[in-house]
């Protein structure tokens, strides 16, 4: 977490493989907010400094932007504010190392309309797509925190599927959403098969647990079922593989060839 001291923005920084070692979960929550837990890693977390500027960003006007990564190329996610009826809950987690429990602030996360900083027209279309456009898939660079290869390694998917399901003829873009808490955008959306896909670069349970609240999320809001695929670098754990299959959502990993998913084999 870091409020910046040049512009009035407040940086937030997760990592599911970092963040899991000291007792932090984040990730989107079924109601659609995504849970962010606070600063302050040993003892109760106090609502001072960057807890409080957070919790204040609405009135100080300070913009939260929320990065995949804590270290080195980041991925922006975009803009959020916080839930106005329930920013933030109180938990109790295990310290880090596995010590004595400690009180924790989980913040909720609502995504802003990054496009106008209101709420989205009434008169824009409910559900658009759009190009997989760089500007959707930003990478930033950071030295402070642990390095991380999870947001190249999700650009590279994207890059690379793109262009392999271009080449098989494909239509492919990315589902833009009008919801009550502003604009969504998912990773992937391939018009020809009418398949919703998220992608993550790692294959950890925080990461599989974030990309399955976004793939609900976002399928309903659709009009119809769309089938639900998840683009990894390889296989998850086979608890998160049973759990994926279960509800209906495909993992799909690179081969030296292309692409397969676990429903079909061979990605054609």
């Amino acid at each position: 977490m870091s409020p910046s001291r040049t512009s009035p923005n407040i940086l937030l920084f997760t990592d599911p493989r970092s963040g899991e070692r000291h007792g932090y979960y984040d990730g989107w929550g079924v109601d659609g907010a995504f849970e962010y837990t606070g600063e302050g890693q040993s003892g109760d977390q106090q609502m001072t400094r960057g807890n409080r500027a957070l919790l204040d960003h609405g009135r100080e006007g300070r913009a939260v932007r929320l990065f995949g990564g804590t270290g080195g190329p980041v991925r922006y996610e975009g803009e959020f504010v916080l839930d106005p009826d329930q920013p933030y809950v109180e938990r109790m987690v295990h310290a880090t190392g596995g010590g004595a429990e400690r009180r924790v602030f989980v913040f909720r996360l609502r995504t802003a309309d990054v496009d106008q900083n209101s709420s989205p027209s009434t008169s824009e279309p409910t559900i658009v797509t759009v190009p997989i456009a760089e500007q959707n898939v930003e990478s930033w660079a950071v030295t402070p925190g642990e390095q991380t290869k999870a947001s190249a390694v999700e650009s590279m998917l994207v890059r690379r599927f793109q262009d392999y399901l271009r080449a098989k003829g494909d239509t492919v873009g990315r589902r833009r959403y009008k919801s009550s808490s502003g604009h969504l955008y998912n990773d992937v959306f391939n018009e020809t098969r009418r398949q919703l896909i998220e992608v993550k670069g790692t294959c950890s349970r925080p990461a599989v647990r974030m990309a399955v609240g976004q793939l609900l999320d976002y399928s309903a809001l659709e009009d119809g079922e769309p089938s639900l695929g998840l683009l990894v670098p390889e296989a998850p754990a086979s608890d998160l593989v049973a759990l994926l299959d279960r509800l209906g959502i495909v993992i799909i990993s690179p081969t030296d060839g292309g692409f397969m998913d676990n429903a079909g084999g061979s990605f054609t």
